[in-house]
């Protein structure tokens, strides 16, 4: 039989062993605290990333007035739909890009003129819409429309089958001109589309009712033409104040053009000031008349 082995005990006295034991406890703990880090890590990243806590779960959209607040809530939450890379829910919220969100918005509706986006801890985000205000419709020919803002810029190609447009009811300028139309273009200056908006309310004043539709000879043209519910045409010059091109028109109505003979009428031009011309169907051009009715002398 083999000789058997001798096992030996270390015995651990004096400094050395005091030694060995730091060193066995020191290495302990080092392992100990590099596995709480990462469980640390793991538990922040879950709780950070994967947590329902922190998906957006409640979008709150304001001061929307014509866009539709569902369906903006829905646009909003199909784009936080998804991961990152296949990993990250988009809807995180610390992921949310508000930037992204807004751009999203701006691209879907052209009626949107400027959208704030805010993130609130640790499950919403608030849309705040700026929208533009529909003021009026500008035509470069009887297909190609253009809603204009309260700045006079053309920022969406008119829909006649829109809610805006069938409930609004708004006014349509025509260009004979024909000329091209860029979107997000300033089309006129806002005193002139004031002065524009307003001819419906002045000549409704002294019971003259006019069609939606008008016309102008080029965007550069200072004049307005509207075709009055009787038939005739009036022609307005914005160089001159609407105010007293309504007095005159009053004037001229009141003194001159018999109420019966109001449907006879071909046209009124008021494009000079305090003046007035105005022509019979097939028949010459009567004498201007000023804002009392009266004839101007030579």
């Amino acid at each position: 039989m083999p000789p058997k082995r001798k096992t030996y005990i270390k015995n651990c006295t004096g400094k050395d062993c005091e030694v060995e034991k730091k060193e066995s406890r020191s290495l302990f703990l080092r392992v100990s605290f590099y596995f709480l880090f990462i469980v640390f890590i793991c538990l922040s990243v879950y709780m950070l990333f994967f947590s329902a806590e922190m998906q957006i779960s409640k979008i709150e959209i304001s001061n929307n007035k014509e866009l539709e607040k569902l369906e903006l809530e829905q646009l909003v939450e199909n784009e936080l739909q998804g991961k990152f890379i296949g990993i990250f829910p988009k809807n995180n919220y610390i992921l949310v890009s508000q930037k992204t969100v807004e751009k999203i918005l701006i691209n879907k509706y052209k009626k949107i003129r400027s959208v704030k986006v805010e993130k609130k801890f640790p499950d919403s985000i608030a849309v705040s819409i700026d929208e533009h205000e529909s003021l009026l419709v500008w035509c470069k020919n009887e297909n190609q429309c253009y809603l204009l803002n309260e700045e006079g810029v053309a920022y969406n190609v008119a829909d006649f089958n829109s809610p805006e447009l069938q409930q609004n009811k708004l006014v349509r300028l025509s260009d004979r001109s024909g000329a091209d139309v860029i979107l997000g273009s300033k089309i006129m200056e806002k005193k002139y589309e004031e002065y524009l908006l307003k001819i419906k309310s002045e000549l409704e004043e002294i019971s003259i009712y006019v069609e939606s539709d008008f016309l102008t000879p080029s965007r550069m043209a200072e004049e307005i033409e509207v075709r009055s519910m009787d038939g005739f045409k009036i022609n307005f010059s914005t160089q001159f104040a609407l105010e007293s091109a309504v007095k005159t028109l009053l004037a001229v109505l009141k003194k001159e053009i018999p109420r019966e003979r109001i449907g006879e009428l071909e046209y009124i031009d008021l494009r000079s000031e305090y003046k007035a011309f105005y022509k019979y169907k097939n028949t010459e051009v009567e004498d201007e008349k000023n804002e009392d009715g009266e004839k101007n002398a030579e």
